[in-house]
Formats: structure tokens, sequence, C-alpha cells
């Protein structure tokens, strides 16, 4: 993936990514959310084999997975026009 494109991805996806930083921990940057949970999810490694290389833990990783694909899906539906995403999804079950 080009990097122009991984952050595009990181800037669209923060608003709903990210979180607040508080007294008691910083949390994981946007950037190493998405890296992990895309390099979890390409080459399907476990969660703990992923945070290892990221340098995080692997139960953080297992909430951010979900979490980076919802953003996703919803920033992909909202950039889909609807019309679109009907016909994809029909075009889909025929197959």
């Amino acid at each position: 993936m080009p990097r122009e494109i991984f952050f595009w991805m990181v800037k669209v996806l923060t608003p709903r990514v990210e979180k607040e930083d508080t007294h008691w921990r910083r949390p994981v940057p946007v950037d190493v959310k998405l890296a992990a949970s895309l390099h979890s999810l390409v080459l399907g490694s476990s969660y703990f084999l992923c945070s290892d290389q990221f340098g995080i833990g692997s139960s953080t990783l297992q909430e951010v997975v979900p979490v980076v694909i919802d953003a996703i899906i919803e920033r992909a539906l909202y950039l889909l026009d609807s019309t679109q995403y009907y016909d994809a999804m029909r075009r889909r079950q025929k197959t």
C-alpha cells in the first residue's frame, strides 16, 4: 500500500478510532492501530505475534481490530453511493 493511501486512511479514520489521553495511560496512536490491524488481517497472523511486532498488547490488539474494521466499513459505505452499494451486494449474492 502506498504511504499516501495509508496516511489518508489514518486521517479519515482518526475521528472514529482515536481515544483520549488520560492520566493512567497514553492511547495507542491511530497509525499503529491501523497498521497492526491491516497486518493481522492480511497475513492472518495471530494477535500475539502481530502485537509483539507493533509493541502493543495482544488484548489491546484484540480490541482494536474490530474497531478499525468497523471504521473502515463505515467510511467505505459513506463514500459509496447507496445504489452502487446495493448493486454490488446483488451481484455478490448471485455469484
